[in-house]
């Protein structure tokens, strides 16, 4: 039995598929396991399925790289039809039963994967959606990492260090991991980290969890341990903390700790939308975050959202304004607020707006490109919403590239392409397209 474990194309996501690696270091001691990881490696698939001849092939996919994942299977079928395929992640979570309906498709894990793909190989499911459940965290194995080409990914030092996440942003896909936050023990995690920088030479880590400092306590003890052990690296939370989840205790352990960069996500300045997305954080908590983060020395990302429920032109302006003045910000992201399959969102703009886009067919949202919107309303249809993403992300280029002194001391190379791009390139003007008004 060989199980080859697919991460399908996509231009923007250079990580180390970390779903995949913990699925490898799952079942490796039972049945030969391979990854292809095709963000890196695209042209490998036809060489791999020879050389491996697998039995079961699983792939991983997000809404936005379903296309290329069903692609995939389209040619491992045609390659041999008696293999197994088996999808999960985020989308095929969120709809297993529309994603089943494929017929290259013969299984697909709703929910986390360990368990479930080591009982498919096992034989004990054959055909249809298998949930997947929750894994305990602390019995898991760290992901395989020697599965993996390491040294082909800008940024390798990934690691995961908790699941889940108790809220409940009515964006927000919680398909795979839940509502349930479980944290990994602080020794386990540091640990772990130390095995990245030991057998890889990585000094950067990104921590990639939903929710870190959900429990602040256990947060600042996994600081303290890296603290003690003198560990020289640095660590980046592009993936963000939520602002009412940090204290001055806790950054000044982080900055201690070899932390260059933390993430918030407030989505919006208006009381109103952060009310309206279910936030359950206040601008005031946000502001406080920024200000003692930039106070520690730590430098300042925020991630903000064109279209929330609510949304108009001018609180988008608002907005963009805040962002450019605030001079404790190093760097801005926005992007549009997208509807994903199953979610909060999705049903309120079914009674609410315009969806424009199908469920299985998902723009990027990233750089210049496809800046479709997946959704619009009357009171903000989708070429208002493109006008204000372009304004946004010109106005913030500026800001950064040229004004803020703290930027011009930013280590881009430690950041990925697609946030690099956003804030230092001038970017074109967006494509004319035809939106339904």
């Amino acid at each position: 039995m060989n199980v080859l474990l697919i991460n399908p194309p996509s231009r923007f996501w250079l990580f180390p598929p970390l779903g995949l690696a913990y699925i490898a270091s799952y079942i490796k001691n039972y049945y030969p396991t391979w990854i292809l990881d095709m963000v890196v490696e695209p042209e490998k698939l036809n060489n791999m399925l020879h050389s491996i001849n697998p039995n079961i092939v699983g792939i991983t996919c997000t809404s936005q790289t379903f296309q290329d994942a069903l692609e995939v299977a389209r040619k491992v079928k045609k390659y041999n039809s008696a293999i197994k395929v088996v999808m999960g992640g985020s989308h095929p979570s969120a709809i297993p039963e529309e994603t089943l309906k494929h017929p290259e498709i013969d299984i697909v894990i709703k929910g986390e994967g360990e368990k479930a793909f080591l009982e498919i190989c096992q034989g004990k499911h054959k055909e249809g959606v298998i949930e997947g459940g929750l894994m305990d965290v602390n019995d898991l194995p760290w992901p395989s990492r020697e599965h993996l080409p390491m040294g082909k990914y800008d940024n390798p030092g990934t690691i995961l260090t908790s699941r889940g996440c108790p809220h409940r942003c009515c964006y927000c896909a919680h398909h795979v991991s839940g509502y349930t936050w479980r944290g990994r023990k602080p020794n386990d995690v540091v640990n772990e980290i130390a095995h990245i920088v030991d057998t890889y030479g990585i000094k950067e880590i990104q921590i990639v969890d939903d929710n870190f400092s959900m429990d602040i306590n256990r947060a600042k003890e996994i600081m303290k341990l890296i603290i003690d052990r003198k560990m020289e690296i640095s660590f980046w939370f592009y993936n963000g903390l939520r602002a009412d989840r940090v204290d001055s205790e806790l950054l000044t352990l982080m900055k201690e700790a070899g932390t260059k960069l933390i993430s918030f996500g407030l989505e919006s300045t208006n009381e109103a939308i952060l009310k309206s997305i279910d936030k359950r954080v206040t601008l005031p908590q946000v502001e406080q975050a920024i200000n003692t983060t930039h106070k520690k020395g730590i430098q300042v990302r925020v991630s903000l959202m064109i279209g929330n429920p609510g949304d108009t032109y001018k609180i988008v302006m608002d907005t963009i304004k805040w962002a450019k003045d605030n001079p404790n910000i190093d760097a801005a992201e926005f992007s549009l607020c997208a509807a994903y399959p199953n979610t909060p969102l999705w049903e309120w703009v079914k009674e609410n707006g315009r969806i424009l886009v199908d469920s299985e067919h998902y723009p990027t949202y990233f750089l210049d490109k496809e800046t479709t919107p997946s959704f619009d309303t009357t009171d903000f249809p989708a070429n208002q919403r493109v006008k204000a993403l372009r304004i946004a992300q010109k106005t913030m280029a500026k800001k950064f590239a040229f004004r803020n002194k703290s930027l011009r001391n930013f280590k881009i190379k430690n950041v990925p392409k697609y946030v690099s791009t956003i804030i230092t390139i001038t970017l074109n003007r967006a494509p004319k397209r035809k939106f339904r008004n």
